[in-house]
């Protein structure tokens, strides 16, 4: 559909010392690609350095 979606999404104005993880980001990528976000965006968030690589895998 094309009706407005609310959603929610944290930010840490804050280091943590970290990276998102690869999953986060991964969702992140999947909605804004979903919502007509312009392709280099997506590109931007998917290929992000991120803190894991997969579940249970740590950089």
């Amino acid at each position: 559909t094309t009706d407005p979606v609310l959603a929610w999404l944290y930010v840490l104005d804050a280091w943590e010392g970290g990276l998102p993880s690869a999953r986060y980001l991964g969702v992140m990528a999947d909605a804004a690609e979903i919502a007509g976000a312009p392709s280099d965006y997506v590109h931007d968030l998917r290929t992000r350095p991120a803190r894991n690589i997969g579940p249970g895998t740590m950089a």
